[in-house]
């Protein structure tokens, strides 16, 4: 019980950019202080590319005090890799963007099982195409707790329609086909908030807690 103090301050600490890490300074606490300084000194953040191949080794440290700002997630195997903790040291390691690109091999369905250490984490900020596999939209749109930003890249009207259509009803809903243009989403309630940037908040409340999420897409991208 004596250690929880330090771990709950630790805890948020780690959840903090490196911007905001250095407030902990001005904190009236020697405790807060203390560990607030500890992270700002040994923080490290990553952007991570993944990439899965035949012959590909992987070998990362797992660095206590490391973040991983954008995990990019793209296997090309011919065979189907079983990835686990094992393989990856960093799998513990808190991810706050997880891009899906693709999963390219001999049976996409295996390839979604055998990779779930990587796309079953509980990242705030999920970034994925119409390529993405049904099980994990699932899984982020309905039983991660921790989203808090829904991105579409290469999208169209049908693909974004449904999934916002889906998050309100709290399930997969029967696929509709409108064939219409991708600036029609203004429609649903989209709105331009930059430059070829367009966003939508949609909230509903889960186990009687409210939750808001952002559905946002790029028209340069898509």
């Amino acid at each position: 019980m004596n250690s929880l103090p330090f771990l709950f301050v630790d805890s948020v600490a780690h959840s903090l950019s490196t911007n905001s890490i250095t407030e902990f300074s001005f904190l009236p606490s020697h405790l807060w202080n203390s560990v607030g300084q500890t992270h700002c000194h040994k923080r490290a953040d990553y952007d991570t590319d993944l990439h899965i191949e035949d012959t590909e080794a992987m070998k990362v440290k797992n660095y206590r005090y490391t973040r991983i700002l954008t995990f990019i997630m793209c296997i090309r195997s011919a065979r189907d890799p079983k990835i686990t903790a094992k393989d990856l040291p960093f799998s513990n390691i808190f991810v706050h963007t997880l891009k899906i690109v693709n999963l390219y091999s001999s049976d996409k369905n295996l390839a979604v099982k055998n990779s779930k250490v990587i796309w079953q984490k509980a990242v705030p900020h999920l970034i994925i195409s119409m390529n993405c596999p049904t099980e994990i939209i699932i899984h982020h749109l309905f039983h991660n707790e921790n989203l808090r930003i829904f991105e579409f890249s290469y999208a169209t009207y049908d693909f974004i329609y449904n999934l916002v259509t889906s998050y309100g009803q709290g399930k997969l809903q029967k696929w509709n086909y409108f064939g219409r243009d991708l600036e029609e989403v203004c429609e649903l309630g989209f709105e331009e908030t930059e430059e070829s940037i367009y966003q939508l908040y949609e909230t509903r409340y889960i186990n009687g807690t409210e939750r808001t999420l952002s559905f946002r897409f790029s028209t340069e991208h898509v």
